[in-house]
């Protein structure tokens, strides 16, 4: 039993509680019911948080009032947004473009970086940016163009030779290098400016000289075999070149290193190139010193600083064609014989060959790329008793890579040299430094 006071157990029978002293005689000894306090401080919470839950609840489905009604979207506005989007994906696509664009590109006669072209003119050089003329500078210049994101960089042949820069965002010209005769420019490696030129005592016999543009200092690099009219780039921080003499039947493809001033023989019997692109090396290995039409031509792949290389393209000389271009994964070949010439082209990746159609032409000429494919003039010129004639118009017809297609963009009266977005440009002659240099829309038809 159990006291119905203070709730102690209690042995059965008792009269009075051992803990508190009550006595015991009208509860009956029942266990008392446990205080319900707890119970309902619970109960009266759980009530108030259900009734803030529910005023909650009706507030967030009160309607909303009257308000301003959504002005409906009017076609101007659409189109307005529509323009808006379509110049920004415009402006991304430039700024992509820009970052994949090399640090210099190089051309001769005729040049073109995104929206600006330098080309040889009329006894000078002009600028277009955008199709407009914005500079030009008189004299002779050189038909060795290199182009960076910042300026122009050509040499200039008259009192002696320099080679001169201009200042895209400041408009303004300045001579670079000065005191050597047949000046090129071929590249950057950092701050240092790179410059073929003859050397002292032999035109035919060149140095590279090396300008520091931020410190000023120059130095000269006497690589060995740098004879003739070779042709010399940048890849990396070395330089690299075809040597040897025209007098001789091999052709070494030399790796130069500006550091050291010294240079050693990555090929000895090259026969094409050197060109780069995206960081690696392609030129042509022949498999005998000198060469036929039937001399084997190896179009090779190689990375800058290994040992290795890889082998994309194997047949004759005859068939291959010189190699004229390895740019945006194609390389172009001008191949021709005794009865027609035409371009072959390489898909790097894939490993498929096509070719271009001459239109009846004699000859052809690669004379410009862009991303899409290249450009190439058709003629039909001849030789007669040791005398070349030339043809009266010249054919100028774009190639498109994607789809192997061929379409005619204009006709010249004089030989065709660069194109650039709109335009084709052409000189009187071929290429002498006393020719004049005009361009002509795309389009234009010449008198037959």
């Amino acid at each position: 039993m159990y006291c119905q006071h203070c709730g102690k157990e209690l042995p059965e029978g008792s009269a009075f509680c051992s803990y508190c002293g009550a006595s015991l005689e009208a509860g009956g000894g029942r266990k008392p019911e446990k205080k319900k306090i707890a119970a309902v401080g619970i109960v009266a919470g759980a009530a108030v948080f259900l009734v803030i839950l529910f005023c909650v609840i009706l507030g967030g489905k009160k309607e909303k009032g009257p308000g301003p009604a959504e002005e409906p979207k009017t076609a101007q506005k659409i189109q307005a947004e529509k323009q808006a989007a379509e110049e920004k994906e415009t402006e991304n696509a430039k700024e992509t473009a820009k970052e994949k664009e090399p640090a210099v590109t190089l051309g001769t006669f005729v040049l073109q970086r995104g929206n600006r072209t330098a080309a040889l003119g009329d006894m000078g050089l002009i600028l277009y940016e955008e199709d407009q003329e914005v500079w030009s500078t008189q004299g002779t210049v050189g038909n060795r163009l290199m182009m960076t994101e910042e300026g122009l960089y050509y040499a200039r042949e008259q009192t002696g030779s320099s080679l001169e820069y201009y200042d895209f965002e400041e408009r303004t010209q300045s001579v670079i290098l000065g005191n050597y005769m047949g000046m090129e420019p071929v590249g950057l490696i950092g701050s240092k400016l790179y410059v073929k030129a003859a050397g002292k005592n032999d035109m035919d016999d060149h140095i590279i000289v090396e300008k520091d543009l931020r410190e000023g200092t120059v130095r000269e690099l006497a690589f060995p075999d740098m004879w003739g009219d070779f042709s010399i780039l940048t890849c990396g921080d070395r330089l690299y070149y075809l040597g040897g003499r025209t007098d001789v039947s091999t052709t070494p493809l030399y790796e130069g290193d500006p550091a050291t001033g010294n240079a050693v023989i990555l090929e000895q019997q090259a026969a094409g190139g050197p060109f780069v692109w995206e960081g690696k090396l392609y030129y042509v290995h022949c498999n005998e010193p000198g060469y036929d039409t039937e001399s084997i031509f190896e179009l090779t792949e190689k990375e800058p600083g290994s040992s290795e290389s890889r082998v994309l393209l194997t047949d004759t000389y005859g068939e291959m064609g010189w190699l004229k271009s390895v740019e945006n994964g194609y390389a172009v070949f001008d191949c021709y014989n005794d009865t027609e010439s035409f371009q072959k082209v390489l898909d790097l990746a894939a490993g498929t060959v096509e070719r271009t159609d001459n239109h009846g032409e004699k000859s052809t000429e690669l004379i410009g790329n862009d991303k899409e494919g290249f450009y190439y003039s058709a003629y039909s010129g001849e030789y007669a008793n040791g005398t070349w004639y030339p043809p009266k118009v010249y054919h100028v017809y774009y190639y498109n890579y994607a789809g192997g297609q061929t379409k005619e963009i204009g006709s010249v009266t004089g030989r065709a040299v660069g194109v650039d977005r709109n335009y084709i440009y052409y000189t009187s002659s071929d290429g002498t430094m006393d020719a004049v240099y005009s361009r002509a829309p795309f389009g234009s038809t010449a008198p037959e």
